[in-house]
């Protein structure tokens, strides 16, 4: 007998998908992720890295694959995302991508997310919000932001989902997207949002620094920051991007990683030796599973490199679909050839 054909998978957009899920529920999603890679009970390969270049060899893009499962749970996921910081030129999204996620049971494609890269910024936004949130000053004055893409912005929302600083100092290195950028937080944000001229303006007296750039060459320097301050790095995601001094890094009393070898090969622990810190880097998970997960005690410079997992991508993957599959309400999506359906 042959084998049966497959149902086709499900399809939702990216309004459907923006319109299905909270950061709240990315962050929720995140500290599930973060607390089973700890207990190492995600089967997960390393990131699958692209370069794309043009005939002249400059850099042009990126593109990422990124997958996991998590042993028992029904689905897995595996993202691709691209990034492409030229497209800000022509007024295109600069990131982008999708998501297929799996029966864990069967391998059958279950539903392909097309959300732009949505969901990857959402994840990204969620696990700087939540480290934020167990190692940053309970209460500070003031915060700072330097990167004025998609992803600062979440940055700067998951931020705000977890602390209320009286003001956030936002910067770039082209002035007239960061006005931009600062101007269009002020629509939304329930602080006030001022525009820095440089990254030494931003980051005075904050104690909350969030760099979310696509530096190749440290961009905070360590005489900059202050001895009470926690520092979220986002932007080392693959070899060659660093955001952050070698001084800070070496001097700081904690600095946590969503992955170590991760950190070492991708993040910015790049060219390190790890002897060379002031304390061996602990991974988020398992700040999480302490028994209380907090910053250290007194005033204390703390670091938190984010790379980004598969079992992100997995965790929130697995809780839309469920929301969006599941779920007994008619929801659209459409089929492979396009046409309207229902869930």
């Amino acid at each position: 007998m042959a084998p049966s054909i497959p149902p086709s998978p499900r399809v939702f957009d990216e309004d459907l998908i923006r319109s299905s899920i909270t950061i709240e529920d990315a962050i929720t999603t995140a500290r599930t992720a973060f607390t089973a890679a700890a207990n190492e009970a995600t089967s997960s390969p390393p990131p699958w890295h692209l370069a794309i270049r043009r005939g002249d060899g400059s850099a042009l893009g990126e593109a990422h694959v990124k997958g996991a499962h998590l042993p028992g749970s029904r689905r897995f996921t595996i993202k691709t995302s691209t990034g492409f910081p030229g497209n800000a030129l022509t007024g295109r999204a600069t990131s982008g991508g999708f998501s297929t996620v799996f029966d864990a049971e069967t391998g059958e494609l279950e539903a392909v997310l097309l959300d732009n890269g949505y969901l990857t910024e959402l994840r990204t936004g969620a696990a700087g919000a939540l480290v934020n949130d167990i190692l940053a000053p309970q209460t500070f004055a003031v915060a700072a932001v330097i990167g004025t893409g998609g992803q600062a912005r979440h940055q700067l929302a998951g931020l705000l989902a977890v602390r209320t600083p009286q003001v956030v100092r936002v910067t770039g290195r082209d002035p007239r997207r960061a006005k931009a950028f600062v101007e269009e937080a002020r629509t939304w944000c329930r602080v006030d949002i001022e525009y820095a001229t440089t990254i030494e303006k931003a980051v005075r007296d904050a104690q909350c620094i969030v760099t979310v750039t696509g530096a190749t060459s440290p961009i905070l320097r360590a005489e900059w920051v202050g001895p009470d301050v926690h520092i979220t790095a986002v932007g080392s995601d693959s070899p060659g991007k660093k955001e952050l001094a070698l001084e800070l890094l070496i001097g700081a009393d904690l600095v946590a990683v969503d992955d170590l070898a991760q950190s070492v090969s991708l993040g910015e622990l790049q060219g390190i030796d790890l002897d060379d810190l002031r304390h061996p880097p602990r991974t988020i998970g398992d700040i999480l599973n302490s028994v209380t997960p907090q910053r250290p005690t007194g005033a204390a410079v703390t670091i938190a490199d984010l790379s980004g997992l598969g079992i992100q991508d997995t965790a929130i993957g697995e809780r839309l679909c469920t929301s969006l599959v599941e779920r007994d309400s008619g929801t659209a999506s459409h089929d492979q050839s396009g046409r309207s359906g229902t869930t």
